[in-house]
């Protein structure tokens, strides 16, 4: 067993299976929830498995469930922060006081900050102020269920720190698991922020029985317009069409496993949206996406008709048959 303290914030599904892949390479793991949902941990407790969130996958008895935030963050070298979006502010500032400046903070949320429409790791970075620990970004195509089970999967780390981008590559990587160096933290945090809008624009359209055909057409709308965001926010091309783009919203998109595709699907049957989400039992972060990404796409003066679409749909101004009928329409 290795020296090293892990911390991982947040046990939900793609949590757990992080925590699992770390621990499976020889490190404690202190996994913590929040504490409106504390089931995860008393499962893994009681029969070594999140039941709630990972279920049949047995976890190794070096993954800890750590009730104080405090607890799980003292003497951690890594902290992965793997919670909402809309949390990460409030659990930034709850662990503040136990950073320490040699500890990397790792954010593997998924969306910018709901209130500005800033990239998480700049307002993780504000919070820590002059401390000097360092914040990395953590994207690529993983799905939760089978990363967990090891399925091989590639992330991207990324900063502009090489040597910390190292020290999690060895914590994550593995003969399944890729980790991928990289320094184009806005070009991954825009895709990742922004994918699951699309991911529910797909599902929709997978919901209306639409053919493949279709499909393809408004997957290849949804790349466009990722393109033209991440490009005019100043991400790299590459990384648009690399693991932390492309590939990430792959899996996000068309896996029947992703939660956003899934809310899509249900709007795309029929249901309204409250509906839709109590179908989910989940967080959909595409749902408050959508919201910042108007906001974003009036601030930089961008025309996005796929994400426009996907807003009028969710909030139920528009059926999703006609809406997906009119932007087919526009396509010239």
């Amino acid at each position: 067993m290795k020296k090293e303290n892990i911390a991982v914030l947040g046990a939900g599904n793609m949590g757990t299976a992080m925590a699992k892949v770390i621990a499976e390479n020889g490190y404690i793991v202190k996994l913590w929830n929040y504490e409106g949902d504390l089931d995860p941990l008393h499962e893994i407790e009681k029969f070594g498995e999140n039941k709630k969130y990972l279920p049949g996958v047995k976890l190794p008895k070096n993954i800890i469930p750590i009730y104080s935030l405090a607890e799980a963050v003292k003497n951690s070298k890594i902290i992965f922060f793997v919670v909402s979006s809309g949390a990460m502010e409030s659990v930034m500032k709850s662990v503040l006081p136990y950073i320490e400046s040699e500890m990397i903070l790792v954010d593997v949320s998924k969306g910018l900050h709901p209130k500005n429409n800033e990239m998480i790791p700049v307002m993780m970075k504000k919070i820590l102020g002059q401390k000097k620990a360092s914040v990395l970004g953590l994207t690529g195509p993983a799905i939760a269920s089978q990363m967990s089970v090891g399925y091989p999967a590639v992330l991207v780390v990324a900063s502009k720190q090489k040597e910390s981008n190292k020290k999690v590559q060895k914590v994550l990587a593995n003969k399944n698991m890729k980790v991928i160096l990289g320094n184009d933290v806005v070009g991954g945090e825009v895709v990742q922020s922004f994918k699951n809008v699309y991911a529910i624009g797909l599902g929709i359209a997978q919901g209306l029985g639409m053919p493949f055909n279709t499909q393809a057409i408004l997957f290849t709308l949804a790349l466009q317009e990722l393109t033209l965001l991440t490009t005019k926010m100043g991400g790299k091309l590459e990384t648009v069409y690399g693991f932390a783009g492309l590939g990430d919203f792959f899996t996000t998109a068309l896996s029947p496993e992703g939660r956003n595709r899934r809310f899509g699907e249900c709007l795309g049957q029929g249901l309204c949206s409250d509906e839709a989400l109590k179908a989910v039992k989940q967080t959909v972060e595409g749902i408050s996406g959508v919201v910042c990404l108007k906001k974003l796409a009036r601030t930089l003066r961008l025309t996005l008709p796929f994400a426009a679409v996907i807003e009028s749909v969710i909030e139920g101004k528009i059926s999703p048959q006609s809406a997906i009928d009119n932007l087919l329409k526009k396509i010239t």
